[in-house]
């Protein structure tokens, strides 16, 4: 496991601030006021832009080490190049030619972070080969 660490520096000690990891990964900068007794966030920082849920769209890859953050998956374009240039991901990527069932298959990604899938469902009664039977492509 990695540590970081960070080392948080005031310069004027009669502004009362802390930094939190929020659950959604970002850092927050609070700062105290006194008039409304309670921590406002002064700023928020994110992490990793690719935990920005839904950043690329179906089927994009978001790259965090690249300047262009987004890539749409083998066999897949933009949906709408226009937005893709202006670094507008959101949209989608869509198949560049119909699925043929008789000879697409499944590719294996490595090395990929998937979304948290706390809240999804699975069948777990099916298997690789009924899926393939089924003709399920993605």
């Amino acid at each position: 496991m990695t540590r970081k660490y960070m080392t948080h520096m005031v310069h004027n000690s009669s502004v009362l601030s802390r930094m939190v990891l929020s659950h959604d990964g970002l850092w927050e900068r609070l700062t105290w006021t006194d008039r409304t007794q309670s921590w406002q966030i002064f700023v928020t920082v994110q992490m990793d832009p690719c935990d920005s849920y839904g950043l690329c769209g179906a089927y994009g890859s978001c790259n965090a080490s690249n300047s262009v953050k987004c890539s749409c998956l083998k066999g897949f374009v933009p949906k709408f190049q226009k937005d893709w240039e202006t670094q507008n991901w959101s949209r989608s990527c869509v198949r560049r030619t119909a699925l043929n069932c008789s000879s697409d298959g499944f590719l294996k990604y490595s090395n990929v972070k998937l979304p948290d899938s706390r809240q999804s469902w699975f069948n777990y009664s099916i298997n690789l080969d009924e899926l393939k039977m089924d003709k399920i492509y993605i």
